[in-house]
């Protein structure tokens, strides 16, 4: 249907429309503004249910996270970029690169799941079609790891210290599609 619903207390308020394939959200809990990704379109910016603006777009916006250590939204694109955003005001894009590969084709491909450390403010980024993670300390990529092909998604848990990564093609390493990344040892163990 191209639209956002938003509830109230469980209770149906309205629908919004947001152009083709809305696919993300992220709150800002500091604020009352709320991004959407839309992979065909831009990443609209919500305040409360109303639209006000939209985030300057690079290719396809896929997903997106609020980084409450600095108040700014890190949206993963599907050209190899991170873009961070306050607001409708684009701050920057990130290009990612993946060094496993030489120039000028060495891109980090489709950056699909994204999720923040809250404590430490580091942002985690995955390439589904390169099966490397890659990390984000404010505009700059501080490291980078191989993680398993076809990442789909990602949860961080925090007290715990791991992010945990689910793989859409699984292989010999990977057999149960499942790898987790331990935020202190800073390595990959699979499941």
């Amino acid at each position: 249907s191209n639209n956002v619903s938003a509830f109230k207390d469980a209770n149906f308020v309205t629908n919004i429309a947001m152009g083709e394939w809305p696919t993300l959200i992220a709150a800002d809990n500091d604020s009352s503004i709320t991004y959407v990704t839309v992979l065909h379109d831009q990443v609209t910016v919500l305040d409360g249910t109303t639209v006000v603006g939209k985030v300057p777009k690079k290719y396809e916006p896929y997903g997106v996270v609020v980084n409450p250590v600095n108040g700014n939204a890190y949206i993963s694109d599907l050209d190899s970029t991170v873009q961070i955003a306050n607001g409708t005001s684009l701050i920057t894009n990130v290009s990612i690169t993946n060094p496993n590969l030489p120039p000028p084709n060495n891109g980090a491909g489709w950056l699909q799941p994204i999720v923040v450390d809250s404590d430490t403010g580091l942002v985690y980024v995955a390439s589904w079609s390169h099966g490397m993670m890659y990390v984000l300390d404010g505009n700059n990529v501080v490291a980078n790891y191989r993680a398993g092909w076809g990442v789909k998604d990602m949860a961080i848990d925090e007290s715990r210290g791991y992010i945990y990564l689910a793989h859409s093609e699984p292989n010999a390493t990977y057999p149960h599609n499942i790898s987790v990344f331990n935020l202190a040892t800073q390595q990959f163990s699979f499941i």
